[in-house]
């Protein structure tokens, strides 16, 4: 009876250090200990600032905490004069902004001119990378270090190169080739601690008009949707993504009532969180765009709505700001919604170490 127990208990113990072993591997939970109290003690105003992204220019008063600030070419000088302008943006705030930029590589690249002063070339459009996107997200990662950015809207997650916004924007127009390098663009990205988003949800490639100008509607099938566009989103994700940014097209197949991807909730809560399982943030694209700037800050709620938690260069974010509080005020969004939106952001900051 006794050899029975020592062999149980050695095979027990077998067990349990392989076991152990193969938990090394296994990516531990982040333990937020900063996110919860800081939303504690945060106003109303305080949240919805903190679910804005607005650009560099439009900033008139420094004493708002805005979610993040995005800068373009003509808010970039020397690599002294954009690390001092990026440093000043932070100073002085209880929780310190994205400082994002646009920075793909090819024609959508803000920090072009910056690149030889650093020690690298020029980024060339994504669709004529010869890597599989890990050297490419490294590079782009050095740089926006260097220069003091801690966010790149970036990768283009979208397939296909016929669309007149995206073009050679876009990896591949082979779903599993755009899908690889998406994934180790964001990885890389990660490894230097650079906050990444995915764009275009659902997938732009399909949608030939471009939305900076006008509505742009896409007849493609759910089915497409499935078997093409969302392969690279659902490979950002599970490479880890930070954000995911939305499109302005219209797609029917996905949403009947035929609005705007950013203002759907069929598409941006019931397909990317609950289908695809996204738990990160999901910001707009720019709201001043031509296919969605009429609605204003009707259009920022309805955002909210559909599921977005930043909102990215609204037309007026005053306006914007004052109609989301009464929104709120008149029960139309409830408080717990705007928390969950700002909990996502400040969890991202602490993951990031911003906060």
């Amino acid at each position: 009876m006794k050899k029975v127990q020592v062999k149980l208990l050695i095979l027990i113990v077998l067990i349990l250090a392989v076991s152990t072993a193969g938990c090394k591997n296994v990516q531990q939970p982040i333990v937020f200990k900063n996110a919860y109290p800081i939303l504690e003690t945060m106003t109303l105003e305080d949240k919805v600032y903190q679910m804005m992204v607005i650009s560099a220019s439009e900033v008139k008063d420094d004493s708002i905490n805005f979610g993040g600030i995005v800068y373009f070419k003509k808010d970039i000088g020397t690599i002294a004069e954009t690390q001092a302008k990026l440093e000043a943006a932070k100073s002085g705030k209880k929780i310190p902004p994205l400082l994002a930029v646009d920075e793909e590589g090819g024609r959508v690249s803000r920090l072009k001119d910056l690149y030889p002063e650093l020690g690298y070339e020029p980024l060339p459009p994504m669709a004529e990378i010869t890597d599989d996107g890990t050297k490419t997200g490294q590079t782009l990662a050095d740089v926006l270090n260097k220069v003091g950015f801690n966010t790149d809207f970036a990768p283009v997650a979208d397939v296909g190169q016929d669309s007149e916004a995206i073009g050679n924007r876009a990896f591949s127009t082979d779903p599993e080739i755009a899908s690889e390098k998406v994934t180790n663009v964001v990885k890389a990205l990660a490894s230097r601690n650079i906050i990444s988003s995915l764009k275009h949800f659902p997938g732009h490639g399909s949608a030939l008009a471009d939305t900076h100008e006008g509505m742009s509607i896409t007849e493609k099938s759910r089915e497409g949707f499935e078997t093409v566009d969302f392969l690279p989103f659902e490979a950002g994700i599970k490479a880890g993504a930070d954000m995911i940014m939305t499109a302005h097209i219209t797609a029917p197949s996905l949403d009947p009532e035929s609005v705007p991807a950013t203002f759907s909730k069929p598409i941006l809560t019931d397909i990317l969180r609950g289908q695809l399982g996204f738990e990160g943030v999901i910001i707009t694209d720019a709201l001043g765009m031509g296919a969605v700037a009429e609605m204003g800050a009707e259009g920022c709620i309805k955002a909210i709505e559909a599921g977005v938690d930043i909102l990215l260069m609204p037309v007026d974010y005053t306006a914007a700001k004052d109609a989301i509080i009464e929104a709120v005020n008149s029960g139309r969004i409830s408080e717990e919604r705007i928390n969950e939106s700002v909990l996502r952001i400040l969890k991202m900051k602490e993951k990031h170490g911003l906060i």
